[in-house]
């Protein structure tokens, strides 16, 4: 008998909400706000998004949705409310450093516009909990990968696509490497 101890839940769900009218909102939050730095390195960040903000009930509704399947899959005992969200426009060699979302019990993000083809373009990379253990001892010529020695899995976005993980999981974007097209996401948190 196999027993899996300790596993980490990351839930995605494919929405089909209106792209364009976010993806229109979002530049439009771009032009008239300086971004605010946190993970990203280039790219554009806004501040949380205070208030109603119409173009984006539609997932407003779709996060508390598919949360609340989520917190119920994590045995989180309280409804849960969306605690930030704010917009995320990355271009050219623009990433996201390795970080978590402190204060609160689940972050996600939705993909509004997914940049190049290519592997490795824009990537979600979470990290082992205990990546910093199993490096030292753990080397990787030694196994053969799979779920249960990986340092890291990457998840390959794709646009209307909603993504539930627990906010202390250690996460990071890869560089957009397309030239020509930005990723534009909105992250959030739940609690």
């Amino acid at each position: 008998m196999l027993m899996q101890f300790f596993p980490v839940p990351v839930a995605i769900e494919e929405l089909s909400l209106d792209l364009p009218t976010m993806k229109d909102y979002a530049y439009k939050l771009k032009e008239k706000n300086v971004s605010a730095y946190k993970s990203n390195r280039g790219g554009w960040q806004s501040k949380p998004l205070i208030g109603e903000h119409l173009p984006l009930l539609d997932l407003r509704n779709a996060i508390k949705k598919h949360g609340e399947n989520y917190r119920k899959i994590i045995g989180y005992k309280n409804p849960i409310i969306i605690k930030n969200m704010w917009v995320n426009i990355n271009g050219y060699k623009d990433c996201n450093m390795e970080h978590i979302h402190p204060n609160s019990i689940i972050s996600g993000v939705f993909y509004i516009k997914v940049s190049g083809e290519k592997f490795g373009d824009g990537l979600l990379e979470f990290s082992h909990p205990s990546q910093y253990v199993m490096s030292g001892d753990w080397e990787p010529d030694l196994f053969e990968p799979n779920q249960f020695n990986n340092l890291q899995l990457n998840l390959k976005p794709a646009e209307n696509q909603l993504v539930f993980f627990p906010n202390w999981l250690v996460h990071a974007v890869s560089q957009n490497l397309s030239k020509k097209d930005d990723r534009i996401s909105i992250s959030f948190n739940l609690g």
